[in-house]
């Protein structure tokens, strides 16, 4: 899945509830800053939003319900992919 297209999915189903253009831009940028840093090319989308909970987690939570869990689920696991590796 290219970066582009991951990096809208994730924001779509953590954050697409939210109506807040500069969040928005702000998040995305952030997205697309980590999966460039990491090795996501060999993960599934539901593994890359399973990822991308555990990364920010803290501010899922605080971005109020939304549906935080795609289809089939979202096992936090260990985070191949993090910030500055």
């Amino acid at each position: 899945m290219p970066k582009f297209d991951a990096a809208n999915r994730i924001y779509s189903e953590f954050y697409g509830h939210l109506d807040d253009r500069r969040f928005k831009a702000a998040k995305l940028q952030e997205i697309n800053d980590w999966l460039t840093q990491g090795d996501p090319e060999d993960m599934t989308p539901d593994e890359l939003m399973a990822e991308w909970a555990e990364y920010d987690a803290a501010e899922i939570a605080e971005a109020g319900p939304a549906t935080c869990t795609p289809a089939g689920g979202i096992k936090a696991s260990r985070s191949r992919i993090r910030q500055g590796e």
